[in-house]
């Protein structure tokens, strides 16, 4: 196996996009070994397939890695911003006020999203936190049927 090879690869986007070197060396690796049977000596060079395998899959896992950093980074520190007051949050249960000082407490992560996406956002959120599918479900329905 060519190594050197990833390892190049990797540290070009590590450079390139600031994630972490290991997690993208990672990737290569595995991306190479998942596709390694797909070369065809016929067709060119091994370390051609591997380079186009292995840019290919990084950029992917590039990819997902940036669709939710930002919100999800700002939806973990919402302790340290302070919360107003609102009574109307009083009659709901803990699942729905949870949900609703995440919107509030970081508007801008939704302010340009459809609501699926924040909708997901949030779920991927909870369910990273130990929630259950059923929990935010019923923290969703109680907020929707509030307004």
């Amino acid at each position: 196996m060519h190594l050197n090879l990833i390892r190049q690869i990797a540290w070009s986007f590590s450079t390139s996009t600031g994630l972490e070197y290991s997690d993208l060396y990672s990737e290569g690796c595995l991306c190479w070994l998942e596709n390694e049977h797909l070369w065809n000596k016929s067709k060119g060079k091994i370390t051609t397939f591997m380079w186009w395998i292995i840019q290919s899959g990084l950029k992917n896992f590039v990819a997902k890695q940036n669709k939710y950093k930002a919100p999800l980074k700002e939806l973990t520190s919402t302790s340290d911003k302070p919360m107003m007051y609102i009574p109307y949050l009083e009659k709901l249960s803990f699942e729905a006020v949870f949900i609703a000082k995440l919107v509030i407490k970081n508007p801008e992560c939704y302010l340009y999203t459809s609501k699926k996406e924040a909708i997901k956002t949030i779920e991927k959120c909870l369910i990273s936190r130990g929630w259950e599918k059923e929990r935010i479900n019923e923290g969703f329905k109680q907020l929707e049927n509030s307004f």
